[in-house]
């Protein structure tokens, strides 16, 4: 029977009543995956809230087209989760004082959420439910590794991204690509959420390849490539680590039948991925290289190659290993044995060093407390600077100086509590550094030259026993924790971490997130919201697990990245990072529409779709099932549609405030009135630009919002004070001061700013010298009793702190 136009608008998105199979690929699969790379560049910060606009009426709509569709099916735990998380994540976002960074929190997590109902309500029924979603994943995050590399070779393509979207966002123009000697960081500007995105990309990519044959096979290959390459070369530590446990719950999940092909095609990408590694690594990891064909076409050919191989070899060594069932289980010993073995030797196969006039060589020992001297032998002027790095200095990132000069005879002493100890090698002449050891407290070598690992991977294996990201991010769990405590059981409100930091740190740093999404939701909303997140998680694993059972091919793809993410979440910010979370709410739209629904048969779908229809006009708990599933899903669209117009009206008032016609008064009055997430923004502002008018009902108005503001800020300057010092109120301005610089405690320039300010407005009073003497307390109490690093004031600010001293 021909179909009808509107049905097939549908099933160009694979969204019919009947799906068939081959809708999932071609130009339902181009405009998946189009709408998902939009999602991704334009949720950045810039362009979250018209972009939540957009979605929350397009998901109005396909509602409304969609309002006959049958949806109990999918409408089950995994979707009433989802649904109860964001609405507890919005009204955390009510709950935050600090409105503005909240809704820029909130708004990523919107995003997502409307992205996951319309693959919900749009995606089709049977073994290719959500397909199109999935390998929609697969090849964003293919892309974005394909820019990645290039970023660091040609910047044909990454130049030409970057070009269009910078009209709308400066997220992806702020960096270089490349951790010189290291790894490289991506066009996402952050090497461990990069890791995240292609993480999930050669999960699900596998998944997809393995399930379908021909040309789409090939093209799910290819994605595998690109992506398994950008993340070796991200060399995320804990990323690494956390994939192969996801490879081992892939080959778990995977069918019995299945699981000699699923290893096979993980064994030839990882060899294929390696030489590529490499190729990229010995052309521009050295920095030098401002343009270099080589990684492009290392992308390309490996590729290649990797597809003709899986095309020509693949499928026959599958067939033989299945036919002697002995031999799968041999090669399985034998690769692990081999996989350790290499492991050893590369950790103790070392050599000579070729060092170049501009390198140095950086090399670290966990040496015990005592007197040491140095030998080195090959080129004469071998210098090294040799630091050490206790427990405090891991976590704020300084070092101690222990020799610098000559390296052939340095004489230094480590000292009791040190955690590793450096030695940056260099030979100004260039030369090879044949060899180098120490005596003293305790004798050996430094490894040089790591014969069977890259550079870049060998610099990162330096120190792990006493790695700094990864002891700094305990004390990073440990404020999110001590911020949680405030409000246990709601939390702080969305955007509290990064409002809050500097009240509850021991040293000074900058960062919006813990590295712990666990510790993240406990701080912003409290334990509810930590129960709701893992409990989503949770209830996706389950239903991908329970896939496998109903058939569903992508199940142990799909089982494996959530395994990935949720393992992520333990030492990563990336379900706090747009990039990371779209992709992440786009799998489990994925999970409950491919995996929740009981497989019907292609050819049979509409019979089957009729016939249940039937049944629930003549079944009364079916004809209840569908009335709470269609509630369910209004609900869910209702709140994404209240959100839109909360969204729309923010831009109003921001747009208002900022280019509006009237009266400027006026306009931040209508802002403070008509927008919650403007409010205490344009409070400050009225305050703030009330000084430059004689007008005296605006200065009573100015007087009365700061009676009533209390709200401390992480910037300077502190409006109040600075208000109520030139009101000559001099209680109430240093009320003001005391509750910034204890909000501040860990922030130098708030205690730089506090005692400046403090000077030019001493009135030589006994009373200002009193209160002034207050918060000189309060530095004294931070530096003495709290901080790791104590505060370090300078000019006029130091020379009145020591006066009040």
């Amino acid at each position: 029977m021909k179909k009808s136009k509107s049905n097939a608008v549908f099933y160009l998105f694979g969204s019919g009543n009947v799906q068939p199979e081959e809708f999932c690929s071609g130009r339902s699969l181009l405009v998946f995956c189009a709408a998902l790379f939009l999602l991704v560049v334009f949720t950045a910060q810039e362009t979250v809230s018209m972009l939540c606009v957009l979605l929350g009426f397009g998901v109005l709509l396909t509602a409304v087209i969609q309002r006959k569709r049958p949806m109990a099916g999918r409408l089950h735990v995994l979707f009433l989760l989802v649904t109860l998380y964001v609405l507890w994540m919005g009204i955390a976002c009510f709950r935050s004082p600090y409105p503005v960074l909240s809704l820029k929190e909130f708004g990523k997590i919107l995003a997502g959420f409307l992205f996951f109902l319309l693959i919900v309500l749009t995606a089709g029924r049977g073994k290719s439910a959500g397909r199109n979603a999935a390998a929609a994943v697969s090849t964003v995050a293919a892309v974005f590794s394909f820019l990645s590399i290039d970023l660091v070779s040609t910047r044909w393509f990454s130049g030409a991204f970057r070009g269009m979207v910078e009209v709308f966002t400066n997220d992806y123009s702020v960096n270089s690509g490349l951790e010189v000697g290291t790894r490289i960081n991506s066009i996402l500007a952050e090497a461990n959420t990069f890791a995240g995105v292609t993480g999930l990309g050669v999960l699900l990519a596998l998944g997809l390849a393995l399930s379908c044959r021909g040309k789409e096979r090939a093209f799910h290959v290819v994605c595998l490539y690109i992506s398994a390459l950008g993340f070796v070369l991200a060399f995320s530590l804990g990323a690494m680590g956390f994939i192969c446990v996801s490879f081992l719950l892939f080959l778990l999940a995977t069918p019995k039948g299945e699981k000699v092909l699923a290893a096979v095609l993980m064994i030839e990408a990882l060899l294929f991925t390696m030489v590529g590694v490499v190729a990229v690594y010995v052309s521009v990891f050295d920095g030098t290289s401002q343009f270099s064909l080589t990684p492009q076409l290392a992308t390309v050919a490996g590729a290649a190659l990797l597809v003709v191989l899986d095309k020509a070899i693949s499928r026959k060594v599958c067939d033989f290993l299945s036919t002697h069932r002995v031999i799968p289980l041999i090669a399985l010993a034998a690769l692990v044995c081999c996989a350790v073995g290499y492991a050893v030797l590369a950790f103790h196969l070392t050599g000579p060093a070729a060092l170049s006039s501009n390198e140095t060589l950086n090399r670290a020992v966990n040496l015990s407390a005592g007197d040491y001297t140095l030998s080195a032998t090959g080129s004469e002027d071998t210098a090294v600077a040799i630091t050490c790095q206790n427990e405090t200095d891991l976590i704020v990132h300084t070092s101690t100086t222990l020799y610098s000069g000559p390296a052939n005879g340095a004489v230094f002493t480590v000292p009791e509590g040190t955690r590793a100890v450096w030695f940056a090698l260099s030979s100004p002449q260039g030369g090879t550094l044949e060899n180098v050891t120490y005596t003293g407290a305790e004798s050996g070598a430094l490894k040089l030259n790591y014969k069977l690992l890259p550079g870049f991977m060998a610099n990162r294996l330096q120190g792990l026993w006493a790695n700094e990201n990864s002891v700094q991010r305990t004390e990073f769990w440990q404020d999110g924790l001590r911020i949680w405590q405030k409000s246990p059981v709601v939390g702080e409100g969305l955007g509290a971490v990064e409002a809050e930091l500097y009240s509850v740190a021991r040293f000074e740093y900058q960062s919006r997130y813990v590295h712990n999404h666990y510790v993240q939701t406990l701080a912003d909303a409290g334990v509810i919201g930590l129960v709701l997140f893992v409990g989503v998680l949770t209830a996706a694993l389950w239903t991908a697990w329970g896939g496998r059972k109903r058939g569903a091919p992508l199940a142990p793809a799909l089982f494996a990245g959530l395994a990935f993410a949720a393992l992520q979440g333990i030492n990563q910010a990336v379900f706090s990072l747009h990039s990371f979370l779209s992709l992440i709410f786009c799998l489990y739209a994925v999970v409950d529409v491919h995996c929740s629904e009981q497989p019907v048969e292609t050819a049979g779908m509409a019979v089957a779709e009729k016939n249940a229809e039937a049944k629930t006009s003549q079944h009364p708990v079916g004809a209840k099932t569908q009335l709470f599933s269609k509630s369910l899903i209004w609900c869910a669209v209702l709140l994404c549609v209240i959100w839109s117009g909360l969204l729309l009206n923010n831009l109003r008032a921001q747009n208002d405030v900022m280019v509006g016609t009237g009266y400027m008064f006026d306009r931040l009055e209508n802002a403070i009135h008509s927008d919650p997430f403007s409010k205490y923004d344009s409070i400050q502002a009225y305050i703030y630009y009330s000084g430059q008018v004689d007008d005296e009902a605006i200065q009573n108005q100015a007087g009365l919002y700061a009676a009533e503001y209390t709200r401390p800020g992480n910037t300077d300057p502190d409006y109040l004070a600075e208000f109520f010092f030139k009101n000559h109120a001099l209680s109430s301005a240093f009320d003001s001061l005391s509750r910034h610089v204890a909000f501040n405690r860990a922030r130098t320039a708030a205690w730089q700013y506090a005692f400046t300010l403090l000077a030019k407005q001493d009135d030589g009073s006994a009373e200002f010298h009193q209160l002034a003497q207050g918060i000189a307390a309060q530095l004294t109490e931070a530096n003495n009793n709290y901080l790791l690093q104590p505060i370090a004031l300078y000019g006029r600010a130091q020379a009145y702190y020591e006066a009040l001293a």
